[in-house]
């Protein structure tokens, strides 16, 4: 199933929840007063649909209905939780202020949850000081301060304040609930944010072996001769996600890699994404470029045509250009190895 139809066939789930949330209420208004059982149905109707809505993006809706449950039960772990990530997934400065401060209020609950998500947050909000500091430092962005370069400084250790929190929220989140991918994701982006380059590619070896299992019992999984539709659709929504965690590890380890030297190792993760995704035309490009510096010139040729039969761009793309460059320099280098006659 195509994930056109993997998101009719949610999109149809919780509009089915949505109409028995419906039902229920006229069944409510019929009465001065709902029961304590209906008051629960709707409770967890208006989980399950927030829940639903926060999978598809539909960030306003999940709020909505996260809203509209705490109405019922103001002390809802998890719909707190969901308004939480929908405010820090909108990704908008007062969101992302927003979305600390719910976070920080369930750091008292037994839900690991509440630490991942801070970490998460506090990752973004480091990100944008550090993005604030950069614009100001470049004149992209007027600063009020008297002296700007006291401002920069400032939002910079606003952003190493909250990364380092980030990481030890991150790192609570996953003794709490060992082999969380999230919670490992997390670890990777945050320790190279820090300049922990070995940290970070330590993290995405942990991230692929778990990553690596799931893949293996979702694709398992869908080989059963009684799956239904929409059992199949859900278990390659799954394969789909973690094929591109895989993936953005992957690249992620061998930027690390080529930053320290490690070209030969860096080739390596990006022939795991070759394989994943042979459809990515910059992989191509990127391992021809190592290839040539590491004097692999056949395998620079044979990559760089790859990319050129993939790639869409037009023949004046600076992209495409480049890519004959290469090649021309790869087949001139070629050559000067060649015994003379």
């Amino acid at each position: 199933m195509d994930p056109v139809t993997s998101q009719s066939t949610s999109l149809r789930r919780v509009t089915a929840t949505i109409a028995a949330a419906l039902t229920l209420l006229v069944a409510c208004t019929a009465t001065d007063q709902p029961t304590a059982e209906q008051k629960q149905k709707m409770l967890e109707i208006h989980t399950e649909s927030a829940q639903q809505y926060l999978a598809m993006g539909e960030l306003e809706r999940a709020q909505d209905q996260a809203r509209k449950g705490l109405e019922i039960d103001p002390e809802s772990v998890k719909l707190r939780l969901i308004n939480g990530w929908a405010l820090q997934r909108r990704g908008q400065t007062n969101d992302i202020l927003r979305a600390e401060s719910v976070f920080r209020e369930l750091l008292g609950t037994d839900d690991y949850r509440a630490n991942l998500g801070l970490g998460e947050t506090l990752e973004r909000k480091g990100l944008v000081c550090s993005e604030a500091a950069d614009a100001i430092r470049s004149g992209d962005r007027v600063s009020e301060a008297a002296d700007p370069s006291v401002r920069v400084a400032e939002l910079e250790q606003e952003a190493q304040n909250a990364w380092v929190e980030s990481h030890a929220m991150l790192t609570r989140a996953l003794e709490r609930h060992p082999g969380d991918i999230d919670a490992i994701g997390g670890l990777i982006r945050v320790s190279a944010l820090l300049g922990h380059d070995r940290e970070s590619l330590d993290w995405c070896a942990r991230h692929l072996e778990a990553t690596v299992t799931d893949l293996n019992f979702w694709q398992q999984r869908i080989l059963r001769p009684d799956i239904s539709a929409e059992e199949e659709a859900y278990f390659r929504s799954l394969i789909k996600r973690l094929t591109h965690r895989q993936v953005a590890t992957h690249l992620h380890a061998a930027t690390l890699l080529v930053k320290n030297g490690d070209k030969g190792e860096a080739i390596e993760h990006l022939d795991a994404v070759a394989e994943l995704d042979p459809a990515r035309t910059e992989v191509f490009s990127r391992r021809a470029e190592l290839a040539l510096e590491l004097g692999r010139y056949d395998q620079a040729i044979v990559d760089i045509d790859t990319f050129l039969r993939l790639c869409k761009k037009d023949f004046e793309h600076p992209d495409v250009k480049r890519a004959w460059r290469l090649r021309g320099e790869a087949e001139a280098k070629k050559r000067a190895l060649l015994p003379t006659q």
